[in-house]
């Protein structure tokens, strides 16, 4: 017989369901299995044969889901996290309403146990982390922009796609990687567009713009500004 789980599994009859499984595939072994650990390497579990299980497709499947039912708190959002990977994968049939129950469970757990809530120093490291995955990466990086001006030149990419990409329906400082930039009068989608439609850059923007100087006459000009250089009513936007 499978031995009882720890006491940080709830004792109810999906925990009987589950050590069910568990004793039954252990009598057996599926033509196409993939190795479970009975008791989850996140809660503590060893990779010693006696935690390790063959089980089949389905057979896996559910025992994530009865998992699901018999542990509490961060220990449920674990194994929430886990049945989300599986079901990420396209494995197990993604598209039924059970993914959706259980993808809409892991959501709202996300909420309270995503480690941007318990780790002041997350978006630093992530952050960190994707600055440094491209560093020295050049190969990578020559590969990706080729690839963009393929893109861009076929048609396959537009800026009204780029666009709908960045905002996701929102305005200004809301919209997490590009700015609404007020020129003029003229609000303008990013620094990009800015440019293209002015001639005006990001530098030309904060250094003379934004304190109410005309930064048009800069325009690819170098060397002291004159005295008598002009000055605008400058509006800051969204900068």
């Amino acid at each position: 017989m499978v031995e009882e789980l720890p006491l940080q599994f709830v004792d109810n009859k999906y925990k009987k369901w589950y050590l069910s499984i568990i004793e039954n595939a252990k009598k057996k072994k599926p033509d196409i299995y993939e190795k479970h650990h009975i008791i989850p390497k996140s809660l503590g579990g060893s990779n010693n044969e006696d935690n390790l299980v063959n089980l089949s497709l389905r057979e896996h499947y559910i025992c994530h889901l009865l998992l699901i039912k018999i542990t509490k708190g961060d220990n449920q959002h674990k194994m929430l996290w886990a049945l989300h990977r599986m079901c990420f994968s396209g494995k197990y049939g993604n598209k039924s309403r059970l993914y959706e129950t259980f993808r809409l469970s892991f959501l709202s757990s996300l909420k309270e146990h995503h480690p941007s809530k318990t780790d002041k120093d997350y978006n630093k490291k992530r952050s960190k982390s994707t600055t440094e995955s491209w560093m020295g990466a050049n190969e990578r990086r020559n590969k990706h922009s080729e690839d963009m001006k393929k893109k861009w030149a076929d048609g396959s990419f537009s800026k009204e796609m780029s666009k709908r990409n960045g905002n996701h329906g929102l305005k200004g400082k809301d919209i997490h990687n590009t700015l609404d930039i007020e020129y003029k009068g003229v609000v303008y989608y990013g620094w990009n567009e800015l440019k293209e439609k002015t001639k005006v850059s990001k530098h030309l923007y904060k250094k003379y713009y934004l304190n109410g100087l005309d930064p048009e006459p800069r325009i690819g000009s170098d060397g002291p500004v004159p005295h008598n250089f002009s000055t605008i009513n400058s509006k800051e936007g969204s900068v």
